[in-house]
């Protein structure tokens, strides 16, 4: 998996969902729409703030059930 990228230092793509921790520790999916970020995979509603760090989602897992 990826290293934590610090906000400080590179902002992720808008509109890209990552992986984000905030100041309290909380680890969770979000993605960045301008300066703000918003909880959840899916366009969630809940602005998020204290984002210190993030990193991109890891890549699925490779399906191998149609060999």
């Amino acid at each position: 998996m990826s290293s934590w990228i610090k906000c400080s230092d590179r902002l992720p793509e808008e509109h890209k969902n990552v992986i984000v921790c905030l100041e309290n520790g909380w680890v969770g999916a979000a993605r960045r729409m301008g300066h703000e970020w918003y909880r959840g995979l899916f366009g969630g509603s809940t602005i998020m703030f204290s984002v210190t760090h993030w990193m991109p989602l890891p890549e699925p897992p490779e399906d191998d059930s149609h060999e």
